[in-house]
């Protein structure tokens, strides 16, 4: 008997009926959903009793350390989860995400007792940026589609198809960093961004 090809089988009998349930079952995607929400206000309401509401009796390294338990090794300064929590933001999870995602666009200072946010961009730069990276990236995917249909199995001397995927790479990440810049437009709905003049 062959023990690897039994373990697998074993294995995939333990992953598949959670997977085809997830991809089948709407009401056990919400059931997940609903316990991941159920654990986040639980874990919220324990911050904002224990750190949040005594912050005066503590020292900075502890309430940072209970931030980074409470993000669960996310690393954002107590002073930006204070920040939100001082301006009722609703969504406090995904804005912390939005910072996180939008850090390489946007300088934060915690040496004061408020944070301050500016950008690296101007809103015009931030609008430009992401309506030309989308167009390029629409204009690299209608290419990739043509190239199937083009005789040719190379250009300037390249694969086709290597040549495509390099320029569908560079598209889709320049997508990523002009929805970077752009998630400092929308952070700025919520709190206070300074953009360059």
């Amino acid at each position: 008997m062959n023990w690897a090809i039994l373990l697998n089988f074993l294995t995939a009998l333990a992953i598949i009926p959670p997977i085809l349930r997830w991809c089948f079952f709407r009401s056990y995607r919400i059931e997940l959903k609903r316990k991941d929400y159920e654990s986040n206000s639980l874990q919220l309401s324990k911050y904002i009793k224990s750190t949040y509401k005594e912050k005066a009796n503590k020292e900075p390294s502890e309430l940072q350390a209970e931030t980074d338990t409470f993000l669960v090794g996310d690393v954002i300064s107590y002073k930006i989860v204070f920040h939100a929590l001082d301006l009722k933001i609703s969504r406090l999870f995904e804005f912390l995400k939005n910072i996180k995602y939008a850090k390489i666009f946007l300088d934060i200072d915690t040496n004061n007792e408020i944070p301050t946010f500016k950008s690296k961009l101007t809103e015009k730069e931030i609008k430009y940026f992401f309506n030309i990276t989308f167009g390029f990236h629409i204009f690299a995917t209608i290419l990739w589609g043509f190239s199937y249909i083009i005789d040719s199995d190379t250009f300037f001397g390249i694969p086709k198809s290597f040549l495509v995927l390099i320029i569908l790479c560079i598209t889709a990440t320049s997508v990523r960093f002009s929805t970077q810049a752009k998630t400092v437009e929308l952070l700025s709905k919520d709190i206070n961004v300074q953009f360059p003049s």
